[in-house]
């Protein structure tokens, strides 16, 4: 009996540290435009480069208008080999409003 509250309790805890991670993910996040090339690049953050695809670019936002030193602001998510990348990206609210 005590074995299953103990289990109970951890299976709790793991879930709200899982569900934790997942939403700090979903947070919106900022960067310049390091790199473009042939429909990818590099977005340049406080914590290193991230790489994205204009697949991931939100509606309305165009590849071709797009340029280095851009504010964008974008998630991160997983990309088809598994490793980090920008999602849902779009142009910062500061660039937009000039």
């Amino acid at each position: 009996m005590h074995l299953l509250v103990e289990f109970k309790v951890l299976k709790k805890v793991f879930t709200k540290i899982n569900n934790f991670i997942i939403n700090t993910k979903s947070i919106m996040q900022e960067g310049v435009i390091k790199m473009l090339k042939n429909g990818f690049g590099f977005i340049k953050t406080e914590n290193g480069d991230i790489f994205f695809h204009a697949n991931n670019l939100v509606e309305g936002v165009e590849y071709d208008d797009l340029e280095e030193g851009m504010s964008m602001t974008f998630e991160l998510g997983e990309g088809r080999d598994g490793k980090e990348q920008a999602v849902n990206i779009s142009v910062a609210e500061e660039q937009t409003a000039a």
